[in-house]
């Protein structure tokens, strides 16, 4: 699409929060935008009622958090906290200073100069950052509506400062959605769910906002790229009367005196678990395809208590079944990738298998993941390596030992679990970037593709992020085909806590213009006593595995002791 699209900017003061300005950054670096107009609001009030307590204690909350978690840290080159002037070319924009009053039915009236004067700017879209719920005459001052943010408030939808509530009930996820008013309706046009920082709400309101930022720059590329504004992907529109809105409930006494408890003791429990347990991650395995796997059935393999196995990714060449994995020595900190060579029998009473593991690849930055296919009878693998901000490309000179690096398949990028697949004549590279520069790598998919995997040039799907929500964005292990065609997803189901199940998702729709999946089956950590989490599931040439994470005592590394001796 050639037409420039004309963004009209709605604020309540002349200056905006720092992750404001870095949408408004991106914006005027494209081309393909237009700022004619800046439109200050002023005559709304904020209907809620103060509270005292509440205040006071945000204040002091958000201090000692930026103390322990933020650490005054920039975020993509702002402070989300920092109130800054526009950029250019927003302030040799047209301003336009107008009052708001509400009228008999609830809804705030611009007068008919200043709706003029607005609608003479023809404006595609029109962005709210104000503080207050949209003046209703300005929710049809634009082609495409009045778009601003709404954060869910907990369980309970109770709105209210973003992620508060959601920290106090301890959801998993808080979600930040994109909202189009028009029409006297309000459409979810964007939405994406993140996990919950479970300690600070004032640092889980932090990151919300900054990764919430992508959502308003990604809708307006979309509106510019195809003409049309998003559609929600698949969510409703629901009646909405202008001006009137969801009144938010804003935190009490009571309240405020809860959530801090609520930190307090998360922190304690995450602590003493730090301080006695090592989370164990182990393997398991069975011969046999996915379709006819039972977890229950599959043999753990065991690993010394000093270190964990994890993302484990089977494959039989030359006669030998191995199965490549993340290796994490709890000393070091730092993960290599290691495989081991499995026995010949495999499906029987054996309590453990105990095998070796051999290092193969150590870097200085962090390894996981070792993603492994094969393409004109070679074997590569795809390593995990988001600390050094690359997608690499390793080639096998000498099986299962001989690896070197062959080329970097992207730079400047913090790129976690990135998996390939060839489909329908076509390779597609499957990856959880984080966009936002806060170690984020379980709430966007983002999908490329190309003819050659290893020499081709990758291509962005244009519907990225193709996945937006932690409760399932993250990979986990590859794609499986089964028996009657079906194409389905292993990905991360993000709790509270890092790797709490595995969700199976079957690719509905999987093309260069769209993708589309469908949860239908979820693995949950219950096959053996003890097991808390997993996340990780693969399975290739009749081999599949999975991995499960137990509480090891610290105290086993020290005394050297296994998870098959007898306590």
């Amino acid at each position: 699409m050639s037409k420039t699209i004309r963004v009209g900017l709605v604020v309540g003061t002349p200056q905006i929060a720092g992750w404001q300005r870095f949408i408004l950054d991106k914006i005027s670096s494209d081309q393909r935008f237009a700022c004619p107009l800046v439109i200050q609001v002023t005559g709304r009030t904020d209907a809620r009622r103060r509270h005292t307590v509440w205040t006071l204690a945000d204040r002091i909350e958000c201090e000692l958090s930026r103390l322990a978690f933020h650490r005054g840290q920039l975020r993509l080159g702002a402070r989300v906290d920092e109130r800054t002037d526009l950029p250019a070319p927003w302030t040799s924009a047209t301003r336009l200073t107008v009052e708001a009053h509400a009228s008999d039915d609830g809804a705030w009236r611009l007068s008919d100069a200043d709706m003029a004067a607005i609608r003479s700017e023809d404006l595609d879209v029109l962005v709210d950052f104000g503080p207050f719920p949209p003046a209703g005459d300005l929710a049809g001052a634009a082609r495409n509506g009045l778009w601003r943010y709404s954060y869910a408030g907990g369980r309970l939808d109770r709105g209210g400062p973003p992620g508060f509530w959601d920290f106090y009930d301890h959801e998993p996820v808080t979600t930040a959605t994109l909202q189009c008013v028009e029409n006297r309706r309000r459409t979810v046009i964007a939405e994406c769910a993140y996990r919950t920082f479970r300690f600070s709400w004032n640092e889980n309101r932090r990151r919300l906002l900054w990764r919430s930022a992508w959502l308003l720059i990604d809708a307006l590329t979309e509106l510019a790229r195809t003409g049309r504004r998003p559609a929600g992907r698949g969510r409703r529109s629901k009646p909405l009367a202008i001006g009137s809105g969801r009144q938010d409930t804003l935190p009490g006494g009571l309240d405020c005196a809860a959530a801090v408890a609520k930190a307090i003791s998360r922190l304690l429990v995450a602590t003493k678990y730090y301080l006695v347990f090592d989370p164990q991650w182990r393997l398991y395995v069975r011969e046999g395809t996915a379709e006819n796997a039972n977890i229950a059935e599959f043999t753990p393999i065991e690993a010394e208590p000093e270190t964990m196995w994890a993302d484990p990714f089977p494959i039989r060449k030359n006669g030998k079944s191995y199965i490549f994995f993340e290796e994490y020595p709890f000393k070091s900190r730092k993960g290599i990738v290691s495989y081991l060579e499995l026995p010949e029998k495999l499906n029987g009473s054996a309590e453990h298998i105990r095998v070796t593991g051999h290092p193969i690849i150590e870097t200085p930055y962090h390894l996981s993941y070792p993603f492994l296919f094969e393409f004109r009878d070679e074997v590569y693998m795809i390593p995990e390596t988001s600390e050094n901000r690359t997608i690499e490309l390793w080639e096998c000179d000498a099986f299962p030992e001989g690896w070197r690096k062959k080329k970097n398949l992207f730079e400047g990028i913090s790129a976690a679990d990135t998996t390939l697949l060839h489909w329908q004549d076509r390779w597609w590279m499957f990856t959880n970037i984080d966009r936002s520069n806060s170690d984020d790598h379980t709430a966007e998919l983002h999908v490329f593709y190309a003819d050659d995997p290893i020499d081709g040039a990758w291509q962005p799907h244009p519907g990225n992020p193709v996945v937006s929500d932690a409760r399932r964005a993250r990979m986990a292990g590859g794609f499986i085909v089964t028996e009657d065609g079906r194409l389905v997803r292993c990905c991360q189901a993000l709790g509270i806590y890092y790797g709490k199940a595995v969700v199976l998702c079957e690719v509905a729709e999987l093309t260069e213009t769209a993708y589309r999946e469908v949860p239908f089956e979820r693995i949950e950590p219950n096959w053996q006593p003890g097991v808390r989490r997993t996340h990780h599931f693969a399975s290739r040439d009749g081999l599949t595995v999975v991995d499960g994470c137990w509480d090891s005592w610290k105290v086993k590394r020290f005394l050297r002791r296994g998870p098959g001796a007898k306590t």
